[in-house]
């Protein structure tokens, strides 16, 4: 989801005036690392993202060095310190920086934009952007509490403690479904989505196709994690009385818990273009 909202973000800008572009970057393996654009200038980007502006190719980020030297240089928080040498560095803290295992190295001039409240204690900008894909709905399926599969996702939760398969579910992996599609075939046929990951569009995906998802640890995050500025995110908690398992659920109130969640996620989604509009003014007056 992080390289989807970047395009997104990238996109939005050059909609509302500014130009932006997406400079690829590539770890390699030996040693050393190389900031590069596809020598096609298409490969690499989502098809729906027509307004990103296109780099020449290059072989070395000096090539850019006019054009990154005038610009705002943003990162995401998977990125350690300032690589490019860019004089103005923008940071968008899309996970707990906590999750990478190690810190972004930030300068106090840098200007901070987290995509939760959550992810950081006193962000310069709070955004939040959101992924709409038409596979993921609840059209035409069984009512949730009728269908038969459950589903266990482990993704990134394997980094903070044990996970394992809840017996009787199938094992959705971060390479298995392998596209979208076959995911929302899944999730749309799914009653349970018992999560390790809190930090997922996996969660979202699963509640727009009528699944419910089942927290089985909050650890390292809490139930704020949950709290968004569109709505509460639905889900249900698990619980274990005599080494048995249950569902802690109120289905009705859940549901009610859903449809404002839902109706929220779709007014954030339409308002994104506003969002990102307010977004570059707030990284230019601060760099002003």
């Amino acid at each position: 989801m992080g390289i989807q909202v970047l395009h997104t973000l990238c996109n939005e800008l050059n909609r509302c005036g500014r130009d932006a572009y997406i400079l690829h970057y590539q770890f390699r393996a030996k040693g050393g690392q190389d900031f590069l654009t596809s020598a096609d200038g298409v490969t690499g980007y989502c098809p729906d993202h027509t307004l990103i502006k296109r780099l020449p190719p290059n072989s070395s980020v000096e090539d850019l060095r006019e054009l990154i030297d005038c610009s705002y240089v943003l990162y995401p928080e998977v990125l350690q310190g300032n690589p490019l040498g860019a004089k103005r560095v923008v940071r968008y803290i899309l996970n707990n920086p906590t999750a990478n295992g190690y810190a972004m190295h930030h300068d106090n001039t840098d200007f901070l934009v987290s995509f939760h409240a959550s992810y950081w204690t006193t962000p310069d900008y709070l955004l939040t952007i959101l992924i709409k894909d038409p596979h993921f709905n609840d059209l035409d399926t069984q009512p949730t509490l009728l269908r038969r599969m459950d589903c266990t996702y482990i993704g990134k939760g394997s980094k903070f403690g044990a996970c394992f398969k809840i017996p009787g579910t199938v094992l959705v992996e971060r390479v298995w479904p392998a596209d979208k599609e076959s995911l929302a075939v899944l999730l749309r046929n799914t009653r349970y989505l018992f999560t390790w990951d809190l930090a997922t569009q996996t969660i979202n995906d699963a509640i727009l196709c009528g699944a419910i998802p089942v927290i089985l640890r909050w650890a390292p995050y809490s139930h704020e994690l949950f709290d968004t500025e569109f709505g509460r995110l639905p889900y249900a908690d698990i619980r274990i009385e005599d080494s048995q398992l249950s569902i802690a659920l109120d289905f009705e109130s859940y549901q009610d818990t859903r449809l404002r969640y839902l109706a929220g996620y779709e007014a954030k989604v339409k308002g994104t273009g506003d969002d990102v509009a307010c977004l570059a003014a707030a990284i230019e007056q601060h760099f002003m």
